[in-house]
Formats: structure tokens, sequence, C-alpha cells
């Protein structure tokens, strides 16, 4: 198991899964998305390491170099903002695509009936295509 350690930050032998450092210590408590911080936690576990090993060495990298790492600049982070706004209005486009696609699929006319959900046009749909298939076969 491969233990990521910061330079400058003297580690000890592991005690019960966390690392021991030697001489005086802090703790830092910060806030992270529940979902995030189990995601992320199963990522360092399956690198043998852990979130205190992470921040060490972030703490050492801002201490040695005097700046925080690019990916966590404010640019970057804006990059990432516009791409995320970007893929939610993609989101949105699609979800408005399929459901012009069921209205139309289940004889709804646009704009009328938007209070639906997809659950309820999928059934009109499938009632639409079996009321069409009787039909076809009526014929």
């Amino acid at each position: 198991m491969e233990q990521i350690t910061g330079e400058g930050v003297e580690q000890a032998p592991r005690r019960r899964g966390r690392p021991r450092t030697r001489g005086i210590t802090t703790q830092m408590n910060v806030r992270v998305d529940k979902d995030l911080k189990v995601r992320g936690d199963e990522v360092l576990r399956s690198m043998g390491s852990n979130p205190t090993d992470v921040i060490s060495r972030l703490w050492s990298y801002v201490v040695r170099t005097g700046r925080v790492p690019d990916f966590l600049t404010d640019e970057e982070r804006e990059a990432q903002a516009r791409e995320e706004d970007r893929l939610n209005r993609e989101i949105e486009d699609a979800r408005g695509r399929a459901w012009r696609m069921l209205a139309d699929e289940a004889g709804i006319a646009e704009g009328a009936g938007r209070s639906l959900s997809v659950a309820d046009l999928q059934a009109l749909c499938t009632a639409g295509s079996a009321r069409r298939a009787k039909e076809v076969a009526q014929s």
C-alpha cells in the first residue's frame, strides 16, 4: 500500500489506518458535498491514500511554491463553471427535444399539456401506438 507523503512532512508508521506525523499537528475541518466526499474517499483508498495525506501534500506544495496549483485558480474554476453551464444548457435542450418528440407521438399540440410528466406522455404514446396498430389491423 503506497503512502502519499508531502515534502517537509515527516511521517511515522501508520496506526489504525491513519498517518502519524511527528511533532505538533492541527486538525482542519472542512465542508464538502457528501457524495463528493464518498466518491473522493473511494478513489483515494484505491490509491492507498486518504484525505489527510492529500491535504498535507497540497499545503506542502503551497508552502514550497508560494501558490496554489493551476486547477484551483479562479480562472480555471471559471472555465469549469462555463463548461458546466454549457452542459446544463445541452441537457435542457435534450429534455425539450425529448418532450416534443413524446408530445408529437402522443398527438399533443406543442405547448398544450406541458404539465404532463414524461411518464404520462409515455403512457399516451403507448396508447396511441396501440390504437394505430389496431387501426392498421382492421384496415
